[in-house]
């Protein structure tokens, strides 16, 4: 307390511009003593009563940043400065957004909850003090040099993860207007993938992405292609219809039993005995699909469920849940768009089955929940 109260003081009677240019030189350069030289800065910060000198500091933590060898809680603090600053400058930040806002939405996607926190509350502080009062109005905003900044880390692999983080933060906070902008940036991550390479960090974007399909394809589908709700954050979509937890020895002989099933109906299939009304069945639908090209939303949930197609088979248990994840919420959010969805449920099948008798458990009991939904959505198709 008395050390907050000093600094205060300081900033408020003291030379602002000295005591920000020194507090400055002892953040960057070295990290000794960094996270102490941080607080004290922040602390002086808040004291400051004018916006003198501090453009200065705004790129002083931006040099932090770029030096990196810090922890979460250098992480946070430089958070916290930023936000200050931003808060005293108003929209005199807007100077700065295009290097500040990468940083923000890369901490907005990281995996530890505290620095999550903290930029989600500076990127807040930001929307208002800068005139967007939103966070999806922030970024729809400033999307142009977002989706540049991205598409330049997407094909550099030592910037790949940060530019998969801030790809993520866009696609869970953004609004449907900003889904055709990235789409360049979609498809290189899509390659990347492809070629097995930063597979979790990829899956992780096609994670979010699949959790935002249900809105945005129906707003596709109704016509009212306008934006959601800014603060909207979409949890996991559930079934309407649940039932009891299926138990281990259950398992087993559910998922014999449509492997006996998919073996006779290739068999059937391969003998020409499949029935007329199926075959012209099947026939209209993939026609139907191949006369128009899906929408954004509907295109990227094919292109996440042909991603599954191939990567069911990774040895990564941990990868292959969040693959089933994935697959599952772009069944459900594709189920008005028959057309697009039927024929990619035709495509994975046969790899999707193998994880009917999947060696570990919650893989298996995953794969379960999914063909469940699977026959919800495609109904007599299946």
């Amino acid at each position: 307390v008395l050390i907050q109260s000093i600094c205060s003081i300081l900033g408020e009677h003291g030379q602002s511009h000295i005591l920000l240019d020194y507090m400055i030189q002892q953040c960057t350069g070295s990290t000794h003593q960094r996270s102490e030289s941080l607080v004290i800065l922040h602390l002086i910060l808040c004291g400051i009563p004018d916006n003198i000198h501090l453009d200065a500091v705004v790129e002083g933590m931006l040099q932090v940043r770029e030096e990196g060898q810090g922890g979460v809680y250098d992480d946070c603090l430089i958070l916290c400065i930023l936000a200050e600053c931003c808060r005293k400058l108003k929209e005199n930040f807007i100077i700065h957004l295009q290097h500040v806002l990468s940083i923000v939405m890369e901490c907005i996607s990281s995996n530890n909850s505290t620095i999550s926190n903290t930029a989600i509350s500076a990127a807040k502080s930001i929307s208002k003090h800068c005139g967007y009062n939103t966070m999806s109005g922030l970024i729809n905003g400033c999307a142009d040099y977002l989706v540049d900044h991205i598409a330049i880390q997407l094909i550099h692999p030592s910037l790949y993860v940060q530019g998969c983080l801030v790809l993520q933060t866009i696609i869970t906070y953004g609004t449907y207007t900003i889904l055709p902008l990235i789409t360049d940036c979609k498809n290189a991550l899509l390659l990347s993938l492809d070629q097995w390479c930063s597979v979790s960090e990829s899956w992780s974007v096609l994670h979010a992405l699949a959790k935002r399909l249900k809105d945005w394809i129906e707003l596709e589908e109704s016509g009212n292609e306008t934006s959601i709700q800014e603060d909207e954050d979409e949890g996991e979509v559930k079934n309407s219809e649940t039932e009891e937890t299926l138990e281990k020895k259950d398992i087993d002989s559910i998922a014999h039993y449509f492997l006996e099933y998919h073996a006779k109906k290739q068999e059937d299939e391969e003998m020409g005995d499949l029935s007329e009304e199926r075959d012209g069945s099947e026939e209209e639908v993939n026609n139907e699909a191949t006369d128009k090209v899906p929408p954004p939303a509907a295109q990227a949930g094919v292109d996440i469920i042909q991603r599954c197609t191939h990567h069911l088979s990774s040895t990564d248990n941990a990868l292959r849940l969040v693959i089933l994840e994935c697959l599952e919420l772009s069944l459900i959010a594709m189920k008005p768009v028959q057309r697009v969805l039927l024929p990619e449920v035709h495509n994975i099948w046969s790899a999707f089955t193998h994880r009917l008798i999947d060696n570990y458990l919650p893989a298996r009991t995953k794969a379960i929940e999914v063909i469940k939904t699977m026959a919800i959505v495609c109904q007599d198709f299946l």
